[in-house]
């Protein structure tokens, strides 16, 4: 009897320990350093050096209420993602062009992970132009845009990246391919 109470206690003492462990995430760094492509009303995205990976950052800068002075947002008021392929991504002025061939990049590039910003701090600050409600592919402007501390975890809460600091400079949107 007393190997009995004493394995149940063993036991349970097992059980308690297996509900206090606690996820520990992972932080992986990537260099956004290659390609950068901006449009819509606003969309940019930028290409890892490698060509695998790309930070995407979209908004509306009417309910944003972008306006020629730097105006910071909380990260998790834009949709801001960092999305890891399998394969090289193709150049940015190829993809309308594989698009309209059928050939987008859920066919052709299968998606290894997605991070999605939590928290950080995003600046922006209109430079030429002026966007308008309901008409943003015929009305073309200029941001600059800057990320700061910005952190991004997978769906599952297990992985994190911080992305101390990101700047794009003078980018031409508020058009799209009709």
């Amino acid at each position: 009897m007393k190997n009995y109470i004493l394995s149940a206690m063993i036991l349970a003492i097992m059980i308690a320990c297996q509900g206090n462990q606690s996820i520990t995430p992972t932080t992986t760094t990537f260099d956004f350093s290659g390609e950068i492509s901006s449009s819509g009303s606003f969309s940019i995205r930028q290409k890892s050096k490698d060509e695998k990976v790309e930070l995407s950052i979209q908004g509306d800068p009417i309910a944003l209420g972008i306006t020629k002075t730097f105006k910071q947002f909380d990260a998790s008021k834009l949709t801001i993602k960092i999305t890891e392929y399998q394969n090289i991504l193709p150049k940015y002025s190829e993809e309308f062009s594989l698009l309209l061939m059928g050939n987008d990049r859920s066919k052709t590039n299968s998606i290894l992970k997605t991070w999605t910003a939590t928290e950080g701090s995003v600046n922006i600050q209109l430079i030429n132009g002026q966007p308008i409600a309901n008409n943003n592919c015929r009305n073309p402007y200029t941001i600059t845009l800057k990320l700061d501390n910005v952190k991004f975890v997978t769906s599952d809460k297990k992985e994190s990246i911080i992305l101390k600091s990101q700047s794009f400079e003078n980018r031409f949107v508020g058009w799209c391919e009709e």
